[in-house]
């Protein structure tokens, strides 16, 4: 059985209640399966097949077909409540968000009317999307979600945590990764190189007692942007006041997007 999220960003979690721990987001539209129910949540399977529990709260039956849709490339994208300059905001949508081509009901110069999965309707500005390669592209989206809060289990505007930052700005380059930042590192696309030979939108990963426990995107001069305790930059360059000695010593391997350009 398939259902539909139907707010902006819904929580899920570890077990079936809002005591247990958050594990990861899902954002407005987005199908999820259901695998499992008991009492009012229901057990998802998310489209990186990330799996988790969800209240009924945040769900609707109401599916919506995908063709002709696209991805949200803005930070936050205010619903409004008509096509007028002083219409008010309805809700808003994170970065990440992909509206789908059924929920789009017509459009003027400026702004969609899409339809809501509650069944309202708004109006969203259009995105200006520049035709940047891919590398340019990463560094572009990453660097727009300067400042934004760390959330543990968060993939949205209103908080990310490292690897939920990672996946966001790669989903938006059309690049699907895995949910966590150990199944990133293990991604069969990419390939190891050096950090002397990372080039910007490569991924720089970080390890605890040789596990896998943080990653990062590649900028360039030895600079990179992640996500620890808000999206920022850091470098490995000592002489550099963005040096972080404790980031440094952590510090494991990078992978290559090189292949997937090919």
């Amino acid at each position: 059985m398939i259902k539909t999220i139907k707010t902006p960003v819904a929580s899920i979690y570890e077990k079936p209640s809002f005591a247990s721990q958050m594990i990861t987001q899902a954002l407005m539209w987005e199908p999820v399966e259901i695998l499992d129910e008991e009492d009012n949540w229901h057990r998802i399977r998310q489209w990186d097949h990330y799996t988790g529990w969800v209240n009924s709260f945040y769900l609707t039956d109401q599916t919506f077909e995908d063709r002709g849709g696209f991805h949200i490339y803005d930070r936050f994208c205010p619903v409004y409540s008509n096509s007028d300059d002083d219409s008010f905001i309805i809700s808003g949508l994170s970065i990440g968000c992909r509206i789908p081509g059924a929920s789009i009901l017509e459009e003027n110069d400026n702004r969609y009317k899409i339809l809501l999965p509650d069944s309202a309707s708004g109006w969203i500005p259009k995105q200006q999307v520049s035709n940047l390669n891919l590398n340019d592209s990463i560094v572009n989206i990453a660097t727009k979600l300067m400042g934004i809060q760390y959330l543990w289990g968060g993939k949205s505007s209103f908080g990310f945590d490292c690897s939920g930052f990672v996946q966001t700005v790669y989903l938006l380059t059309g690049i699907d990764l895995p949910r966590d930042s150990k199944d990133q590192e293990r991604f069969s696309s990419f390939v190891d190189i050096t950090i002397q030979n990372a080039s910007a939108g490569d991924l720089i990963f970080f390890s605890e007692n040789d596990n896998i426990s943080h990653v990062g995107i590649y900028l360039n001069d030895g600079k990179f942007i992640h996500c620890s305790g808000e999206v920022k930059i850091n470098s490995f360059d000592s002489a550099d006041k963005l040096y972080c000695n404790s980031l440094y010593q952590k510090f494991h391997s990078v992978k290559s997007i090189q292949k997937i350009l090919n």
